[in-house]
Formats: C-alpha cells, sequence, structure tokens
C-alpha cells in the first residue's frame, strides 16, 4: 500500500526520521501557537496525547530541524523546512 503525501508526517516516522539524523524536529500549529519537539525518545512535551501531537503535526505548515551533537548535546545547525521538504526527506528514508 503506498501512504499519500498527507501521511508521511505522523510520530512513528519523524522519531525515526530523528533517530537516523540525530535530529530533533519541532512545529508550532493554532491560533495558541501549540508547539510539540519530536526526537527518537518520543514527543516532548510529553503530556500531550498522541492525538494532539497528530494534529499539532497535520496544521504546522513548517519545521523547525535541529541537527544534534553527540558529545554534548547541543545544537550545531538549525532550520526552517517546509512541509513538502520533511515529507521529501521522510520518503527518501523510508523507501
Amino acid at each position: 500500500m503506498v501512504k499519500s503525501a498527507k501521511d508521511w508526517i505522523n510520530i512513528d516516522y519523524l522519531e525515526l526520521f530523528c533517530q537516523t539524523n540525530q535530529m530533533v524536529v519541532g512545529c508550532k500549529a493554532g491560533d495558541e501557537e501549540e508547539e510539540v519537539w519530536i526526537s527518537a525518545l518520543g514527543p516532548h512535551p510529553s503530556h500531550l496525547t498522541a492525538d494532539e501531537i497528530q494534529n499539532i503535526l497535520k496544521q504546522s505548515a513548517s519545521f523547525e530541524l535541529r541537527n544534534l551533537l553527540a558529545d554534548d548535546d547541543q545544537f550545531e545547525d538549525t532550520y526552517i523546512v517546509t512541509r513538502n521538504e520533511l515529507q521529501q526527506r521522510l520518503r527518501r528514508l523510508l523507501n
């Protein structure tokens, strides 16, 4: 079964993406600017439900990617990608 473009950005795929690339991915959505960060360890803040996280991911037009330096847990590079760019990265990883 082939996934549609809207299905590529989800918690499981993003956690794998973060683990593979030593990154964290963040995004904001909604009038209240709800924010979620996804890492290889899971979503943050951890009090959000899976549905709340998925809603934030669906509403986000852009995503912040941060490369994590393994030796001191500092962020080396931070950049913004569009929803389409992130979907393309996820497709490349999973195909």
